[in-house]
């Protein structure tokens, strides 16, 4: 991959230069950067290593869902491990490193794993506590243990600081009428209309900018966006994040105060843990790019379409020069103009063979093509393809970087929170949300809408149900139908590599293949909860955001199923990570436990009392005597 940074695109400010290192390497960005913008914008290709073959990984995305750019902040007791580059903001005098490899996540000579991988397939855990086969060699409590400390010491990607936190975290509480979650077209549009009817309004969005993925729209200003809802007293909660859904519609939140600071204020926490109590709840969580599995679809340069596209048009950065985007939608074409208008040479590779496209033609089209296998190791050398109804490599494509897009897939984590489970919509090859009788209202992209314009009457449609359920209001309204695509998706989930020892990755985060799938389809874990335990397929702090619909897929097809009838697995809180330390706020040391004392406390002290803790209270346990005095009153007494 040849990324490098353009001179007119992106919405940083170039006059304020931010020196940071990587791997003890000084580079530099600009204010407005993210880590991730910034390491491309330096030609950065590997940021990582896999977790189980300690594959290369790079930068997948540009927000929440990156499972492969994960990395260290800072050092010493500061050091901070598994921050997603995507959403940490730059700072002049940033520390970051990578992780998960020895000596370097360039020559990690964990990447053995890589060759022996047949050894650590799906579930290799549990058969190597029974014993090693084929003789199941190793039987028993001692040999049991043995293993149990290997694999506890290599499970994990980075390293906490053992040294005491010197940070501070706040708890805090608010209350409002509606609260929206997510600040794009549809977000903006149900605050506004929900403030010009007189409620109070709180807008939350975990960006640091307000636009949502406006961000990627060359001429979007967030600076306006931002005045106008000022100006209508709403309250706009930037770099904070809803994790999660409770009863009674209560909202947690996590709002990172002082993190993309390089000097933080003494008097301000590091973060603070918010819990918002509203009448009504209305999410607009916008939807994730899916990728497609086929063969070494995880080296360094593969990306989801939308994401390049943010890094052009946010940060400046084009993320390669000969770029292939292999996709089965429509949302591609327009990031396929613009990135060739900025430079690169590229071919979209569509699966789809009867679809109308308007377009300049300043690109390639090849209708009916999918991607079959990438040539390289820590960069793509070409690409294989394959016609999409024959699979079978006929051609290869030099390039050095491939963008997929195989669909969206709304993120109803949050309502999924509630206990309400998502429903197929086969037309958009999704999941979307279902009805609930909670205050809680679905808008924008996170229903399955991909066109802007629905998007924002969904946002008032939103709006018009929270004023109607809160009793302000008996208006009419009615929310458009999911899509908005010009040619219908046509579902592409992995592309089936015809050799052995295919390393198709489904979960990135986890090294999760479409082998792993199939085998746990043959030893009878069929059931999606056991498959996700079986293979930590969407596990952990991912949650299935990239890869949960591709394993559901693949389930329902050696089932012989639809995906609907396979089902999905449970989207639990939080959303994204919470620290422990925001997660205990100020209750710390003397704060962990508050002295409690009785009316007699002062007089028990004055007295001599030896204190105890009794259940909550502190308590005399005696009241010792001076033992000089003691003696010399024995002594008198005996006459001695």
């Amino acid at each position: 991959m040849k990324s490098k940074r353009l001179n007119n695109l992106g919405k940083i400010d170039r006059d304020k230069t931010l020196n940071f290192t990587w791997d003890n390497k000084k580079l530099s960005g600009f204010e407005g950067d993210s880590l991730a913008s910034a390491l491309l914008a330096n030609n950065i290709g590997i940021v990582g290593r896999s977790f189980k073959y300690h594959r290369p990984r790079g930068i997948f995305s540009s927000g929440v869902e990156e499972s492969g750019a994960l990395v260290t902040i800072g050092s010493k007791d500061r050091r901070d491990p598994n921050v997603r580059a995507t959403t940490q903001e730059l700072f002049d005098g940033l520390k970051a490193s990578g992780q998960n490899a020895f000596p370097n996540v360039n020559f990690d000579l964990g990447g053995i794993n890589n060759y022996i991988g047949r050894f650590f397939a799906a579930g290799f855990y549990y058969k190597t506590f029974m014993g090693i086969p084929p003789f199941e060699w190793g039987k028993g409590t001692t040999i049991w243990m043995l293993f149990e400390k290997l694999i506890r010491k290599a499970a994990g990607m980075g390293s906490a600081s053992r040294l005491p936190d010197p940070d501070s975290y706040e708890h805090a509480h608010d209350f409002c009428d509606v609260i929206v979650v997510g600040s794009g077209p549809s977000g903006v549009a149900a605050a506004i209309e929900a403030a010009e009817k007189k409620l109070d309004v709180i807008l939350v969005e975990q960006d640091s900018l307000v636009g949502g993925n406006q961000l990627s729209e060359n001429d979007f200003s967030t600076s306006e966006i931002f005045n106008q809802l000022k100006s209508l007293g709403i309250k706009v909660m930037t770099r904070t994040t809803a994790f999660g859904l409770y009863d009674n519609c209560v909202v947690g939140l996590l709002e990172r105060v002082t993190d993309h600071l390089s000097i933080p204020d003494s008097t301000l926490p590091r973060q603070r843990f918010w819990t918002i109590r509203a009448k009504h709840i209305i999410v607009g969580s916008g939807a994730l790019e899916r990728h497609i599995a086929f063969n070494n679809n995880d080296i360094p340069g593969v990306m989801t379409v939308n994401a390049s596209k943010h890094y052009l048009n946010r940060y400046g950065v084009l993320t390669g020069e000969d770029i292939v985007i292999a996709t089965n939608n429509d949302s591609v074409y327009e990031t396929a103009n613009e990135l060739s208008e900025a430079g690169a040479n590229v071919t979209v590779l569509d699966s789809r063979t009867n679809i109308e496209i308007d377009s300049n033609k300043n690109f390639e089209i090849r209708k009916g093509f999918v991607p079959y296998n990438i040539n390289g190791t820590k960069k793509i050398d070409s690409l294989d393809i394959s016609k999409s109804e024959n699979i079978n490599k006929i051609d290869t494509i030099n390039c050095d970087q491939v963008l997929l897009s195989g669909g969206w897939s709304p993120a109803v984590h949050l309502l999924s929170h509630r206990g309400v489970k998502p429903k197929w919509d086969p037309e958009n090859a999704c999941f979307i949300p279902s009805d609930t009788k909670e205050n809680i209202t679905m808008i924008g992209s996170s229903r399955g809408l991909w066109n802007k314009d629905d998007c924002i009457a969904s946002g008032v449609a939103g709006a018009t149900d929270a004023l109607n359920r809160l009793g302000v209001s008996k208006t009419n309204y009615f929310f458009p139908k999911p899509g908005g695509w010009k040619n219908p998706i046509k579902p592409l989930y992995e592309v089936k590599y015809k050799k052995s020892r295919s390393k198709s990755f489904v979960d990135y985060q986890h090294d999760v293949t479409a082998d792993d799938v199939r085998l746990a389809h043959r030893e009878g874990f069929i059931s999606v909860e056991h498959l996700k335990r079986y293979t930590t397929l969407g596990m952990a702090n991912d949650q299935g955001k990239m890869g949960n619909i591709i394993g559901l897929s693949l389930m329902a097809d050696l089932l012989n199923k639809e995906i609907p009838e396979v089902g999905t697995t449970v989207f639990r809180p939080p959303y994204t990570p919470v620290p422990i330390g925001a997660l205990t706020g100020r209750n710390v040391g003397k704060h962990f436990r508050p002295l409690r004392v009785t009316p007699m406390h002062q007089w028990n002290i004055d007295h001599g009392a030896k204190m105890i803790e009794v259940g909550l209270y502190q308590r005399p346990w005696y009241y010792p005597k001076k033992m000089k005095h003691s003696v010399i009153h024995i002594l008198e007494k005996q006459q001695l």
